[in-house]
C-alpha cells in the first residue's frame, strides 16, 4: 500500500503543459497531464488502441487532463483523438468535476473524424482502420469558450460547450455525415449516410403468387409497365407483397446482340420520378465494360449555400445481370432498444456525391419499348426489391428511444449561461443541434449554421433579439424513399441465348430537407425599467414541431438581404396543439412580412382559447397587426385595434375573422378561405378595401359601422383603377349601413351550393328607383348570383323596414337564370319591403333590365321588387359613351340606350323601328336619349310691356328634367350671390322650351343664368 499511494501523494500540479512538437500515440504511450494550464502549439495526437472502439457506442474513455484550469489550442496547431476529449477541471484521483475556467481553440480539435488513424488490436493482429465507431465524445465545461478555430466530430458522434460565455464567432463546428458502426460480435462494419433500409427482398416468380412463372411482356412490355407482386420484409419485420409500376414510368432500352449472333442482351430501366428538381439519367452501357456491367441511375439537384451553388448526385446501381448467387448484406439495425437487423441485396449500391460527378459515359435516351422486345411466354425470373430511406439525420427518429430527437446520436450541444455569440460562425451536426441563451444572445450574422433536428432557446435583455442567420432554411440531405425492383431471366430460342434484366426505380425523393425545430424559446427584456418595450425580429426559417414561446412585445418577421439563403422569415408550427396566445403571451404589435403557418385554427388576439369559441372572447386585442407577406393555417380569427393586410392570408378549411377592429384597411392583396366552411367576417369600426380578393366558401360579412370604401366613395368607380373581386360561396351580408359606404368598385360572385337555399342579409336604404340611392348607400357595382342547379335559391333579407340593394350590374348565372312555366325567374326571392335597383341586369352577355323590370320582378314571389334605375347613367360596369351628331360625348345608361322597345326621344326612325335600337344591337338610333347640354339650352330674354314691363326668358328643355333659374345684379363681382327666381320640374310630356316671366323691378342691370338637370 505505502508503494501504490506513495506517488500519488507525492504528486503536484503543474502550473503549465506547453507542446511545441508532435505528440504522436501510438506509438508513444498517451501522456498522463497534471497541469493547470494545457497548451497546444504543435501536434497533439492520441489514437487510443483498444478493441472497445469497435462496440455501439464507443465505450473508450474521451482523453482529460487533471487539474487543468485553461485549455489553450494555438493557430495552426491540432489537437486529435478518435475517442474524444474532455475538457473541465478534474482534481486527481477522483475529485468532483468542475467547470474550467477558459478554452480557447484557434487551431484543429479532431474528435473521431475519418481523418483520425486508428490502430485496433484483435487476437494480437494489428491492422490499420480509417474511420472510428459511433458514440465518440468531445465534452467542454468552461467559464469562457472562445473557438475561432475548428472542432471536427465523427460520424454519430456528441460535442458538448458548455459555459458562461460562448464566443463561437468565425469558428466551425462540423461534424461527419457518415462513418462505420462496429456491432462488436462479428466485427461487421455498416456504412451510414442518411441512407436507410426500408424494405428487402429476393425471390423467384414461380413460387408464392406465380407458381407457373410470369409472362414478361405482359408486365414489362406493356403500357404502362408494372412489375409482378413480390415479397418484402420492411424494417419492423413485416412481410408485404409490393408492386411498381404506372404510367409515370419512362422506360430506358439497351437491346444488343454480339458479332456470333448467339447472344443477346436486353437491358431496360423504367424510372419514375415526378420532382422536377432532380434531374434523373440512366446509363446502361457500363464504363467498367466487362467487369461488374451496372446498370446506374444518376440524380442529381442544386443546393445553394454560402459556399456557392453546389450540384448534389446519388448514384444508384444494380449489377444484377451480372451476379450469379444473389444474397442479403447485413446493412443496419432498426428499432429502439431492439436492433433489429436489416439488410439490402447485394446487387443495390447507393452512394451520394457533393459537388462532384462520376463519369459512365453517354446516357441512355428515353424510348418506347417495341413489341416483341420480351419474348411471351411463361419464364422463372429471379428477382430482388428494395426501399431505400432517405433520412436528414444519421438515424431514423423511430429507432431512437422515444423517438425524441434529443436522445439521436450526431448531436452538438452549446449552452451559455451568459452570453453566446455566433457571428460567422459554420455548424454543421449530423442529427441534433441545442442553441441556448438563457441570458442574452449577441446574435449570428453570416453565420451557416444547419441541423436535422434543433432545439434553441435565445434570450436578450437589450429590448431587441434580431434572428437572422441562425438556422440555415434547408439541408442539401434528400428526404423521402426511393423503391428498387430488379428481375432477371434466360430464353433459348432458336440457338440464341436471350439475357433479360430490367430495373424499376420508383423515386419519391426531395432533394432538400427542411431543418425541424423541436423547441422554439425566444425572449427578450428591456434594461431600461421604466420602459415596457421590446422587439423581436424573425428573418430565419423556424419549422416547429413541439413547443413555441415568442415572449415580447413587438414581433416582426421580416424579410432578408436578396444574398440571404432565406429571403424571407418563416414560422411554421405544426403542432396543432400549440396556442397562438399562449405561444405569444405580451405580443401587442404584430408584423408580419415573411410567412406565418400552422395546421389549427390561429387566433392572433390575446386571452383566447381554441377550439375559438367566439367573436368576443378576446380581452386583449392587438394595438396593430401588419400583414405583407402570407399566412396559412386552417382558419384564422384576428382581434386587432388596428389591421392593415397587404399580403395573403390563407384559411386551408376553416373561416377568417376579422373583429374588433377600429380601422382595418385590405388592399392589394387577398383573403382566401375557399372551403365549404370558410365563412369571412370582417369587423369594425372603418374599413377600406381596394385591389383585394376576398373569396369566402361560406357566407362573406361586412361589418362595419362607420366607413365602408372600395374608394369610390368620393370619386366614383371610374377613378379606382385597381377594383376589389370577391367570392362567396353562401351568400354576402351587411347587417348594419355604415354612414359613410360604397361598393361601386367592387364585383361579388355570389355562388349558391346546390339545393341550398343561400340567405343574403342586406341594409341599404330604399330611395326608390333614383340615381341618388348609389350614393353613399353601401351600393355594389357588380353582383353575379350563380346557382349551381335547379334547387338553389338566393334569399334577400332585410334589416329593417324595408331595405334595398342597388346594383350598377346585375348578373344572373347557371341555374338562377332557371324559369317556371311563365317565365318567371325563380332562382332568386326577395323579402317582403326588399327590392333590389340595378343599372342594368345580363343573362349570357344580353340585358334583361327592361324585361326584369316589367316583369315586376321576373319571379312572381318578388312581387315587383326588381327595378330599373334607367336614368342611372354614371356606373362603371352600366353605362356607355354615346356620339351624338353634334359631336357631343354622352355618357348614358347602356340598357336604356340598346332598348328595342323603348322609344325614348318620340322621334321615328324606320331602321330601329322607332325604337332606340334594334335588338340585336347592330343599328342605334341617332341621339336616342334626350340630354341637356349648355349649349343646348339656348337661354334668351325679349322684353315686353305686358301686362307689366318684363322680360320672358325661355329655353330649351325635355321631361321630367329639374330646372331652377337664377338672376344677379352683376356676374362678374367677386362673390356675387345668385338669387333663385325659380325652380320646376317638367312633367312627363312637356318639351320643347319652357318659360318664364319676370316683371322688372328696378332701373338696374340684371343677368340671368339657368340650370337645367337630366333625369
Amino acid at each position: 500500500m505505502a508503494l501504490v499511494l506513495g506517488p500519488a501523494a507525492l504528486s503536484q500540479t503543474s502550473s503549465l503543459y506547453e507542446n511545441w512538437g508532435v505528440v504522436q500515440c501510438p506509438p508513444e504511450v498517451p501522456p498522463t497531464i497534471d497541469a493547470s494550464n494545457f497548451v497546444n502549439h504543435g501536434e497533439f495526437l492520441i489514437n487510443f488502441t483498444n478493441a472497445a472502439l469497435l462496440t455501439l457506442p464507443v465505450t473508450t474513455k474521451p482523453f482529460e487532463t487533471s487539474s487543468t484550469l485553461n485549455y489553450t489550442n494555438d493557430f495552426g496547431a491540432v489537437m486529435s483523438c478518435n475517442a474524444g476529449f474532455r475538457m473541465e477541471t478534474f482534481p486527481p484521483p477522483a475529485g468532483p468535476r468542475q467547470r474550467a475556467g477558459s478554452l480557447y481553440n484557434n487551431g484543429t480539435i479532431d474528435c473521431g473524424t475519418v481523418g483520425t488513424s486508428n490502430v485496433i488490436i484483435i487476437s494480437g493482429l494489428s491492422f490499420n482502420l480509417v474511420g472510428t465507431g459511433a458514440g465518440v465524445k468531445c465534452q467542454v465545461n468552461a467559464s469562457n469558450i472562445y473557438n475561432p478555430g475548428t472542432i471536427g466530430m465523427g460520424f454519430d458522434s456528441l460535442l458538448s460547450l458548455s459555459g458562461e460565455n460562448l464566443d463561437l464567432s468565425h469558428g466551425i463546428l462540423t461534424m461527419d455525415n457518415s462513418g462505420f458502426n462496429g456491432n462488436g460480435t462479428s466485427g461487421t462494419i455498416f456504412f451510414s449516410g442518411g441512407f436507410f433500409d426500408g424494405y428487402w427482398g429476393l425471390g423467384i416468380a414461380n413460387t408464392n403468387l406465380y407458381p407457373n412463372g410470369i409472362d414478361p411482356s405482359a408486365y414489362y412490355g406493356s403500357t404502362p409497365p408494372t412489375t409482378q407482386y413480390h415479397l418484402v420484409t420492411n424494417r419492423n419485420y413485416t412481410v408485404t407483397f409490393q408492386q411498381l409500376g404506372g404510367t409515370n414510368f419512362v422506360p430506358y432500352l439497351l437491346d444488343v446482340t454480339d458479332t456470333s449472333g448467339s447472344n443477346r442482351t436486353v437491358r431496360a430501366v423504367f424510372l419514375s420520378n415526378t420532382n422536377p428538381t432532380i434531374t434523373a439519367k440512366v446509363y446502361l452501357s457500363s464504363y467498367y465494360q466487362y467487369a461488374l456491367d451496372p446498370d446506374i441511375v444518376e440524380l442529381s439537384s442544386v443546393s445553394t449555400n454560402a459556399q456557392g451553388i453546389t450540384t448534389n448526385f446519388i448514384y444508384i446501381q444494380d449489377t444484377f445481370l451480372t451476379y450469379t448467387n444473389i444474397q442479403l448484406f447485413l446493412d443496419g439495425f432498426a428499432g429502439s432498444g431492439i436492433n433489429r437487423p436489416t439488410y439490402i441485396p447485394e446487387n443495390y449500391g447507393i452512394y451520394q456525391v457533393q459537388g462532384g460527378q462520376y463519369f459512365f459515359g453517354t446516357a441512355a435516351a428515353p424510348t418506347t419499348i417495341p413489341p416483341g422486345t420480351f419474348i411471351a411466354g411463361n419464364v422463372t425470373n429471379q428477382y430482388t426489391a428494395y426501399q431505400a430511406l432517405f433520412q436528414p439525420g444519421s438515424v431514423v427518429l423511430a429507432d431512437v428511444p422515444g423517438q425524441n430527437v434529443t436522445n439521436q446520436p450526431g448531436r452538438i450541444e452549446l449552452t451559455a449561461d451568459k452570453y453566446l455569440t455566433l457571428p460567422e460562425a459554420q455548424i454543421s451536426s449530423g442529427s441534433y443541434l441545442l442553441m441556448k441563451a438563457t441570458n442574452h444572445f449577441g446574435g449570428s450574422a453570416g453565420a451557416q449554421i444547419a441541423s436535422p433536428f434543433a432545439d434553441v432557446y435565445l434570450r436578450s435583455t437589450n429590448g431587441l433579439l434580431n434572428l437572422t442567420n441562425v438556422l440555415v432554411p434547408t439541408m442539401p440531405r434528400p428526404i423521402g424513399i426511393c423503391d428498387l425492383f430488379s428481375a432477371r431471366w434466360t430464353n433459348f430460342v432458336a440457338g440464341v441465348t436471350n439475357r433479360y434484366h430490367v430495373l424499376f426505380v420508383d423515386l419519391q425523393v426531395a432533394p432538400q430537407s427542411l431543418l425541424m425545430v423541436q423547441t422554439l424559446n425566444l425572449s427578450v427584456t428591456n434594461a431600461v425599467a421604466h420602459t415596457n418595450d421590446d422587439s423581436i425580429f424573425i428573418r430565419d426559417v423556424f419549422n416547429v414541431t413541439s413547443n413555441l414561446l415568442i415572449d415580447t412585445r413587438r414581433l416582426t418577421v421580416t424579410t432578408n438581404g436578396s444574398d440571404s439563403l432565406a429571403p424571407v422569415g418563416i414560422l411554421n408550427y405544426l403542432n396543432p396543439s400549440i396556442l397562438w396566445p399562449g405561444a405569444t403571451p405580451r405580443l401587442q404589435y404584430l408584423t408580419n412580412n415573411g410567412i406565418i403557418e400552422c395546421a389549427n385554427f390561429a387566433v392572433f388576439g390575446g386571452s383566447q382559447t381554441s377550439p375559438y369559441s367566439g367573436p368576443d372572447n378576446s380581452t386583449n386585442a392587438y394595438a396593430a397587426f401588419v400583414n405583407t407577406g402570407g399566412v396559412t393555417n386552417y382558419g384564422a380569427a384576428i382581434f386587432a385595434n388596428y389591421f392593415r393586410n397587404s399580403g395573403t392570408f390563407f384559411a386551408s378549411g376553416g373561416a377568417l375573422r376579422v373583429q374588433q377592429a377600429q380601422t382595418v384597411i385590405l388592399t392589394n392583396g387577398a383573403f382566401l378561405a375557399p372551403g365549404t366552411a370558410g365563412a369571412m367576417t370582417i369587423q369594425g369600426s372603418s374599413l377600406l378595401v381596394s385591389n383585394h380578393v376576398l373569396q369566402a366558401g361560406a357566407a362573406l360579412t361586412l361589418s362595419a359601422t362607420d366607413y365602408l370604401d372600395d374608394g369610390s366613395l368620393n370619386v366614383g368607380a371610374d377613378a379606382v383603377t385597381n377594383k376589389n373581386t370577391w367570392y362567396a360561396g353562401y351568400g354576402i351580408n351587411l347587417p348594419v349601413l355604415p354612414a359613410s359606404s360604397s361598393l361601386l368598385a367592387t364585383t361579388i360572385s355570389n355562388t349558391g351550393p346546390a339545393g341550398a337555399l343561400v340567405p343574403n342579409l342586406w341594409s341599404g336604404q330604399d330611395r326608390g328607383p333614383v340615381t341618388a340611392g348609389y350614393n353613399n348607400n353601401a351600393a355594389v357595382g357588380r353582383l353575379i348570383l350563380d346557382g349551381r342547379d335547379a334547387r338553389t335559391r338566393f334569399n334577400f333579407q332585410r334589416t329593417g323596414l324595408t331595405n334595398a340593394l342597388y346594383v350598377d350590374l346585375l348578373e344572373l348565372k347557371d341555374w338562377t337564370t332557371n324559369a317556371d312555366n311563365l317565365g318567371n325567374f325563380i332562382g332568386v326571392n326577395l323579402d317582403p319591403n326588399f327590392t333590389v335597383y340595378y343599372g342594368d341586369a345580363v343573362v349570357a352577355g344580353h340585358s334583361i333590365a327592361e324585361k326584369l323590370n316589367l316583369k315586376y320582378g321576373y319571379a312572381g314571389a318578388s312581387g315587383g321588387r326588381f327595378c330599373w334605375v334607367s336614368n342611372y347613367n354614371t356606373g362603371f360596369f352600366s353605362s356607355t359613351n354615346v356620339t351624338y351628331t353634334d359631336g357631343s360625348v354622352h355618357r348614358l345608361n347602356r340598357a336604356l340606350v340598346y332598348s328595342c322597345n323603348l322609344n325614348s326621344n318620340g322621334q321615328p326612325y324606320p331602321a330601329t323601328g322607332g325604337a332606340n335600337a334594334t335588338c340585336d344591337g347592330t343599328i342605334l338610333k341617332p341621339d336616342p336619349i334626350p340630354v341637356l347640354t349648355p349649349a343646348s339650352l339656348m337661354l334668351t330674354g325679349t322684353f315686353t310691356n305686358q301686362p307689366v314691363r318684363s322680360i320672358v326668358l325661355s329655353w330649351n328643355t325635355i321631361p321630367l328634367s329639374t330646372n331652377a333659374l337664377y338672376a344677379a345684379p352683376s356676374p362678374l363681382t367677386p362673390g356675387t350671390n345668385w338669387q333663385l327666381v325659380t325652380n320646376f320640374v317638367t312633367d312627363a310630356t312637356l318639351g320643347g322650351r319652357a318659360t318664364y316671366t319676370d316683371p322688372i323691378k328696378a332701373n338696374a342691370p340684371r343677368y340671368y343664368r339657368v340650370q337645367a338637370q337630366s333625369p
